[in-house]
């Protein structure tokens, strides 16, 4: 249900993305997102052909020297981290899960939790690289290190870590200690 015409030009002006933040602006809304998020997944080939038009060209353009001023050397790479992940611990902890894992999970069953997907993919991972104590990965991107602690601790590898998050760092050892 569109709820104000102002969706089509989110749409026009910013593409998928623009449909998105109208979704959370109140713009629209569905009975089963669920079910809307599943026909915009079918029909990927026709939204992306779309996300080319004139006017998210137009955007892309005009944003050009924003995105060139936060560009990723390594002043802006840290100035970029701090700006999103270092908004502190707690908040991300409102909506992530237990691992606070910020990326994809694999949700093996529909009536799997965030966490078991998290795990799940964790677990993919491990035997997809077939870990054991012998290994020795290096992870770039320790996010709050729950790959970390979920390889070491479950197929007894060594893993190195890196983030340029002070938050996630700091938590990530907290994590790191009480784990042993």
């Amino acid at each position: 249900r569109v709820h104000d015409p102002a969706l089509y030009s989110a749409l026009l002006r910013r593409g998928s993305l623009g449909g998105a933040e109208a979704y959370l602006d109140g713009l629209w809304d569905a009975d089963d997102l669920t079910a809307v998020v599943r026909v915009l997944a079918r029909n990927r080939t026709l939204l992306d052909s779309l996300e080319g038009g004139v006017a998210p060209r137009l955007a892309r353009a005009a944003l050009l020297p924003l995105h060139w001023a936060r560009r990723n050397t390594r002043r802006g790479s840290r100035r970029n981290i701090a700006a999103h992940y270092d908004l502190g611990n707690e908040f991300f902890a409102l909506f992530l899960d237990p691992t606070l894992t910020y990326s994809c999970g694999l949700f093996e069953t529909p009536s799997a939790t965030l966490e078991e997907a998290s795990i799940a993919k964790y677990e993919r991972a491990c035997r997809w690289l077939d870990l054991g104590p012998a290994d020795h990965v290096l992870e770039i991107g320790t996010g709050w290190g729950g790959f970390a602690m979920h390889a070491a601790s479950r197929y007894g590898c060594r893993v190195t870590t890196t983030t340029i998050s002070s938050e996630q760092h700091a938590l990530a050892r907290e994590r790191f200690a009480a784990a042993g």
